[in-house]
């Protein structure tokens, strides 16, 4: 068929999409927004004419995204607004809205570095006909727009005349294409030749790039623009490319611009990284004016630029973490064909297996990858690890949510990256807390979510896993405390959107305490306000909540989805947007954690369980003849230690409405039994925040000998040091670290890395409280430790839990060992829905409350005695009620991983990851209905079925099965 033919064709397949594109967005926006049929009619005849923007834009947004834009350029952009920011639905992609009038030279250079910490991989920049400018950023991870047949044809059609062209490096730039990239081509094709098309000269610069070093830079007269955007003035067009770009080197080009004055028309730019080297290419397209042509000397100026290339060890790093992220990422697509899932599998298992071979002591230290390892060991051992369906319904994601977060600090803007991400909520909400760190990076928070899933079914708590991260230094806004809380302010309203009570509670982690919790629940109340506003009746159109326009169908579903109100009750609502009492009693369990509003239990309370932990373990140890106390115990005091070595998850579902210990026996044990078996043992303790503290303070009660502290500014060691002021000069503002410490000090160390040594120092019990991978495979080698209690998440690697476990080092691994937060966190989030449901009750229907509403929400093992604790005060008996039950929750999880362990010769990490994946999986199959439920069940081996039945038979799988 002649060409002319073909995209005469394609032209009109096009226009027919594209009229298909104006009816979805006109019917969100007279659904979702309320306009009038006239008004959105208007405005779509408007847009979608030819000339208003250019063709790619309507194939390279969803249709949600284009009703926002619209919505806020013609019904929210005013005179009095420089600019609107505004987030697509995905989190990817951050546009500004900036008005007519206000296009200034340097405006871009000053939104690009604002958004330099946040990897942009792409950006658009265009001055419309109506003067408005659109600047559209996007971040790398966008996954791909569905493809009509006869786009697939056309981009088919495009691959294959750029082959048969023969040009250089035609290859590897075809397999470096953005996802997007040649959907939004192919409008752009069809009304030119390829020769004559934006991806020829790109190939071009792609192939101009890899064969030179530095900067290569392009000046050339721009051919008339299709889409109209030059608005018939001649341009000039500065094209550069560079070879492993920093991300400095677009500011550093527009800096440039923006000294001489040069006014941009319109700009673009792309990262091309070919997924088998590797190799990244930018290329950046500057569209000026030919009234006002760069000079010679400007010219010169680009070409001179330094790019600074990430080292080989950090590209090792980067390659590794985008393809771990890669194959989660496929692993949660619905859309993932069974040839991508095949190929995400063969790459998990080759990375697993390298990681696994504890003859070579060289670690990516990657916290994804070893909680990956650790995931796998176990499923081998369940006799899953070779079923994809399985494995697939375990490692999916249900949402990773990315936002751009706006802070400032003495004047200087920036957008951050802030994350939330929610994995299996089979059991549960998701829940996790949130880490305001300059370390947080995409794959450590997925690896953090995907451990919360198996630390909250390993201690039974009615949750899924869920984890946050903002990049951000707090202690770099000491001075500018209004700037902190601004910039907190804005993650919290981002968070708002995608958590909540029904859905996933956050909480606080590291650089988040109960201040920084209080000034996001302040936040989420007043975001919670404008949504009832909104479905009351007495707000029109959509609100703004962080960078997201929410339409009145939106506030509904998050009234109804992640606060469990009817929207319908007119009762409710009018309390909500009138009674800041009933208000803050809604928000309240969306986070725990909180200075008000929380649970005196909190508090301390992963130290606590930490404590509980060493306590289940010793006594254990001194039954088996492997833990020698100071002083011999009595036979009554062992025979109390036998009795507690029986706590176990069968003996709980039998004896659920009472504790397992009671408080003569636990005083007992607590005042003469552990002392003895503590007195004077070795602590050493790697971390003085919350966790560190917490157990540096519980350990104290039973005589132990402190001997070594740790923490970001260096280590002290000593003989009985004096953990109390310890933790004073940790917490000082001014010291901020126990190397101030004096009382006992023998040696004092300098510098975090340098403070490390004390891990390899003799104790009896060592407690890593800090970050990820402290205790790595070299490390594991030289521990001269008895017990190693992980009170941070991941401390030791996956070859150091190996080496450690052929040792003979018994290991309470982190999320059964630091596990004792979230299940206070439980505790709160469970009070807080108690006190909602009670007011509801007894002063907006004026009914008497029946605490059997809160039973969907209860451990079944533990209701009754739940039910009976909620309704003591808070603080108080409830205390006491709420520390009882967390001390039975961790003395039986230690005792039934601590018994099958022994049985199976492994160690007790692999049997706690293998009860909580049978958990997860009885969940899940709990949810189905019968015919799926079969399917599902046929999908496993015998052996895993048989290791199962517990599970199926468990109060969880009935409680579970009525929910649905």
């Amino acid at each position: 068929m002649p060409t002319a033919d073909r995209n005469s064709l394609l032209q009109g397949s096009f226009e027919q999409l594209k009229r298909k594109l104006a009816r979805q967005v006109t019917e969100l926006l007279e659904t979702r927004y309320e306009l009038e049929i006239n008004t959105a009619g208007k405005l779509i005849a408007n847009f979608f004419q030819e000339g208003v923007m250019p063709a790619y834009y309507f194939f390279s947004n969803w249709p949600e995204d284009i009703a926002d834009h619209l919505f806020v350029i013609t019904q929210l952009l005013t005179a009095n607004t420089e600019f609107i920011k505004l987030e697509s639905r995905d989190g990817k992609c951050l546009s500004y809205f900036i008005n007519v009038g206000r296009d200034f030279p340097g405006k871009l250079a000053r939104i690009i570095e604002e958004n330099e910490q946040t990897d942009i991989v792409a950006f658009d920049s265009i001055k419309t006909c109506s003067g408005i400018r659109i600047l559209t950023l996007e971040k790398g991870g966008r996954s791909e727009f569905p493809w009509a047949p006869e786009e697939i044809a056309a981009m088919e059609n495009i691959r294959r005349e750029l082959s048969q062209l023969g040009l250089p490096f035609t290859r590897p730039f075809l397999k470096s294409l953005p996802p997007n990239y040649l959907r939004e081509e192919v409008p752009i094709v069809q009304q030119r030749s390829i020769l004559k098309s934006r991806i020829i000269r790109h190939l071009r610069l792609f192939q101009l790039a890899m064969e030179n070093e530095g900067v290569v830079l392009l000046c050339d007269d721009a051919e008339p623009d299709s889409d109209q955007l030059n608005q018939g003035r001649q341009e000039i067009r500065l094209t550069i490319a560079v070879r492993q770009p920093d991300r400095a080197f677009v500011g550093k080009v527009l800096h440039i611009i923006e000294t001489h004055g040069i006014n941009l028309h319109r700009t673009y730019f792309d990262i091309f990284e070919n997924r088998e080297t590797k190799d990244r290419v930018a290329i950046l397209s500057l569209y000026i004016l030919a009234s006002q042509p760069p000079t010679a000397n400007i010219l010169e100026l680009i070409k001179k630029i330094k790019v600074v290339p990430p080292s080989e060890e950090k590209k090792t790093s980067l390659r590794l973490e985008k393809e771990l992220i890669g194959a989660i990422q496929t692993c949660s697509s619905s859309n993932a064909t069974e040839e991508q899932l095949q190929a995400a599998f063969r790459l998990l298992t080759a990375r697993i297996g390298e990681n696994r071979d504890i003859g070579n002591h060289r670690e990516h230290l990657n916290f994804l990858l070893n909680a990956l390892t650790d995931f796998y060991d176990a499923c081998e051992r369940l006799g899953i690890a070779e079923t994809i369906p399985v494995l697939r319904r375990l490692l999916a994601f249900n949402s990773m949510e990315e936002f751009f977060v706006s802070s400032q600090r003495e004047g200087n803007k920036a957008n951050i990256q802030g994350f939330r991400f929610n994995h299996n909520i089979a059991r549960g909400n998701g829940k996790g807390g949130l880490r305001l760190d300059p370390i947080v990076q995409f794959d450590e928070v997925l690896a953090l979510a995907f451990m919360m899933t198996w630390k909250a079914a390993r201690t039974r708590i009615l949750f899924g896993g869920a984890k946050g991260g903002l990049i951000i230094n707090p202690r770099d806004f000491i001075d500018h405390r209004l700037d902190f809380i601004d910039t907190l302010t804005n993650f919290g309203r981002s968070l708002f959107l995608v958590t909540g009570p029904a859905r996933d509670v956050p909480a606080g982690d590291v650089g988040c305490g109960p201040s920084e919790i209080g000034i996001l629940f302040e936040g989420f109340k007043s975001a919670l306000r404008d949504l009832g506003l909104m479905a009351f009746g007495l707000k029109k159109g959509i609100t703004l909540i962080g960078n997201r326009a929410i339409s009145l169908y939106e506030a509904r579903k998050i009234l109804q989805e992640h606060f469990d109100i009817d929207y319908l009750d007119q009762r409710l609502l009018k309390a909500l947007i009138t009674n800041e009492t009933y208000l803050e009693l809604v928000a309240a369990p969306q986070i725990t954690g909180k200075p008000r509003m929380g649970i005196e239990a909190r508090n301390g309370a992963t130290g606590r369980g930490l404590c509980y932990s060493i306590l289940a373990l010793v006594s254990r140890l001194y039954l088996d003849g492997r833990w020698q106390p100071e002083t011999p115990l009595t036979d009554g005091e062992e025979k109390l230690l036998r009795q507690v070595a029986l706590i176990n998850g069968p003996m709980l579902e039998q004896s659920s409405a009472s504790e397992a210990i009671t408080a003569e026996t636990w005083q007992i044990l607590c005042a003469s039994a552990y002392q003895k078996l503590l007195k004077n043992k070795r602590v050493i303790v790697q971390g003085s925040g919350k966790v560190g503290a917490s157990a540096i303070r519980e350990l104290a009660f039973f005589g132990v000998n402190l001997v070594a502290v740790a923490d970001v500014g260096g280590a002290v060691v000593g003989d009985h040091l004096d953990g109390e002021e310890m933790i004073a000069a940790a917490q000082s503002a001014k010291e901020r670290s126990v190397i101030a410490a004096r009382h006992n000090v023998a040696r004092r160390i300098t510098g975090a890395r340098e403070g490390a040594v004390i891990l390899e120092m003799p104790c009896d019990i060592l407690l890593p409280c800090a970050l990820e991978n402290v205790i790595t495979a070299a490390v594991a080698t030289r521990v001269q430790a008895s017990i190693i209690a992980c009170g941070g998440n991941g401390t030791n690697t996956s070859k150091a839990e190996q080496i450690l476990f052929n040792r003979g080092i018994s290991v309470l691994y982190d999320f059964l060992a630091n596990s004792g937060g979230v299940t206070a966190s439980y505790f709160e989030w469970l009070t807080n829905w108690a006190d909602r449901l009670r007011y509801e009750a007894e002063i907006i229907r004026a009914e008497p409350f029946d605490i059997s509403e809160m039973d969907r929400l209860l451990m079944p093992e533990f209701r009754e005695r739940i039910k009976r604790i909620l309704q003591e005060e808070e603080p108080g008996r409830a205390t006491e009620g709420w520390n009882n039950l967390l001390r039975d929750i961790m003395f039986a999880a230690v005792n039934d991983d601590y018994d099958f362990a022994h049985r199976q010769g492994i160690s007790m990490k692999q049997a706690g990851m293998m009860n909580a994946i049978a958990r997860v999986l009885a969940a899940e199959a709990a949810r189905q209905n019968h015919e799926e439920r079969l399917a599902f069940g046929n999908e496993l081996p015998e052996a895993t079925k048989e290791f199962m039945k517990p599970f199926m038979t468990h109060p969880e799988f009935t409680m579970l099965s009525r929910l649905g």
